[in-house]
């Protein structure tokens, strides 16, 4: 299971928080009482926990480097995105977006700049389905992209002022392109939390058949999925498309 971090941070610094995650993810399956926390031993009761289906591994996605600068007056330096780059891989951080290459010279340059440090985890690119934003990122050395494109049928009407066929045909036709020069492609629908089934089973179902996806990454974009609705949103689409399920979720309304 692939859990995306968002640019979160509490009064014991951003490090401390990623590297205690981390800790408390793999403990939860353990016991109530570590080193590191104490929770309630209820809810490591059989009757509790027989209901409870838990990874055997959560993979960590961390985007502070590409959403965290789409925080109002928030813009990094490319010496402050490799400083951040290294904390998060101190941290156990499993995959990092390391930004959006598109966006700027000055983000490219940071880009590259992390991948040639080894730092260990995977760095990833953020692409719209755009064949020029997969070229942007070609010479960057990255180990993958993620590639972005709307799913809700309101966002794609509304948003982009597209019809439902352009956005599958772009996604197709960029997934495609990016997997033939060799890099792993999350495809991100961007609101797919509010897509019916339908919608979005159209969508994804035509990159799956027609373009590529290493992955799946469910966008609740605007933060209006409670847990329980998540729990059946995901389990839905991982039944509809056999792939590896990502969640990139918001708490914006305290839906969380």
């Amino acid at each position: 299971m692939f859990l995306w971090l968002d640019d979160y941070e509490s009064e014991i610094g951003f490090v401390p928080l990623c590297s205690f995650l981390v800790r408390v993810v793999m403990a939860l399956k353990k016991s109530h009482l570590t080193d590191y926390f104490n929770v309630s031993f209820y809810n490591f009761l059989p009757e509790v926990t027989k209901h409870i289906r838990l990874p055997q591994r959560v993979i960590l996605h961390d985007v502070t480097l590409r959403d965290g600068e789409q925080q109002a007056g928030i813009v990094f330096r490319k010496e402050e995105k490799v400083e951040i780059a290294q904390a998060l891989s101190e941290a156990g951080i499993d995959r990092i977006e390391a930004g959006l290459p598109s966006v700027s010279q000055s983000d490219k340059e940071a880009i590259r700049e992390i991948t040639k440090l080894r730092l260990g985890p995977k760095i990833y690119a953020f692409s719209r389905c755009m064949r020029q934003d997969v070229d942007n990122a070609l010479d960057l050395d990255v180990d993958g992209l993620i590639m972005e494109i709307p799913s809700s049928d309101h966002l794609i009407k509304y948003g982009y002022g597209w019809t439902e066929k352009r956005a599958i045909e772009l996604s197709v036709d960029a997934t495609s392109y990016a997997h033939s020069h060799g890099l792993k492609v999350t495809f991100f629908t961007i609101d797919s939390t509010r897509a019916p089934l339908k919608v979005i089973s159209r969508l994804v179902g035509k990159v799956a058949e027609e373009g590529h996806m290493d992955s799946l990454a469910l966008a609740d974009t605007f933060g209006g999925l409670n847990p329980q609705a998540t729990s059946y949103f995901v389990k839905e689409m991982k039944n509809k498309l056999r792939k590896e399920v990502e969640i990139h979720a918001h708490n914006d309304f305290g839906s969380g």
